[in-house]
């Protein structure tokens, strides 16, 4: 009777050796495919996003100020002081002898406020600008009629670019000038803003431009200094208007 048993316990242990080797190999290609599998995937290139500029955009309307007249050009506009300042992309529409009526010499291709209403995105993207500036007062005639004007325009705006807040800023009182028209230009941009529910920044009434040097040579524009000014002072409206939640300019 025992010899009987030993061939069958002889395969039976021969049975699980090959079992144990069988299910050794297996595990072993598995761990090998997954090996595999997780370099491939370690080796693929990630992928890249494309990069967004959240800066905001500030867009101008003017007048030569805007432009930067006679201190430099647009690099030296108070408009580009303000846009560094606030780290903001800068759309700058300024033309020279423009206003809410007047169309300046249109030799020139220059046209009033309303006519450029459209241009404030930027074009580089197509973004809306999140705050407009628009200054002037200086080359509209000073009659009733710029009140009127102005309404039209600050409505215009609220339609084209309903998410953005506006500032209206008036003028200065350059010796070249006359004081009346000024002085009606700078009521009328005034009535028009508050009828409009805007911010009016008022350079004469808050006193901005103190020195007489900071006018130009030619008794109608700023220097450098003087538009820097002007920023500095936008800027800290700017920076009233955006700390104040629901400001409508």
């Amino acid at each position: 009777m025992a010899s009987s048993r030993r061939p069958m316990v002889s395969a039976l242990a021969v049975g699980a050796v090959l079992l144990a080797a069988v299910s050794l190999i297996v595990a072993t290609l598995l761990l090998d495919n997954q090996t595999s599998d997780q370099s491939d995937a370690a080796e693929m290139p990630s992928a890249t996003l494309p990069s967004v500029n959240m800066d905001p955009v500030y867009a101008f309307l003017g007048d030569s100020y805007t432009a930067g007249a006679k201190a430099g050009g647009l690099s030296k506009s108070f408009p580009r002081d303000v846009c560094r300042a606030k780290t903001a992309r800068c759309v700058i529409n300024g033309q020279d002898g423009t206003g809410f009526i007047s169309t300046g010499n249109t030799l020139d291709g220059v046209s009033a406020y309303g006519d450029r209403i459209l241009k404030l995105s930027d074009r580089g993207n197509g973004d809306k600008p999140s705050l407009i500036v628009v200054q002037g007062g200086l080359s509209d005639p000073g009659t009733a009629a710029v009140r009127t004007a102005a309404s039209r325009v600050f409505a215009a705006l609220k339609t084209a670019y309903p998410n953005a807040r506006v500032l209206v800023v008036g003028p200065v009182q350059p010796r070249a000038f006359d004081p009346a028209v000024v002085t009606a230009n700078r009521i009328a941009m005034r009535a028009a803003a508050a009828d409009a529910g805007l911010r009016f920044l008022d350079p004469i009434g808050e006193r901005w431009i103190q020195d007489r040097a900071m006018f130009d040579a030619d008794g109608k524009h700023l220097t450098a200094s003087g538009y820097q000014v002007f920023a500095d002072q936008i800027v800290l409206a700017i920076n009233q208007v955006l700390s104040t939640p629901g400001a409508s300019g």
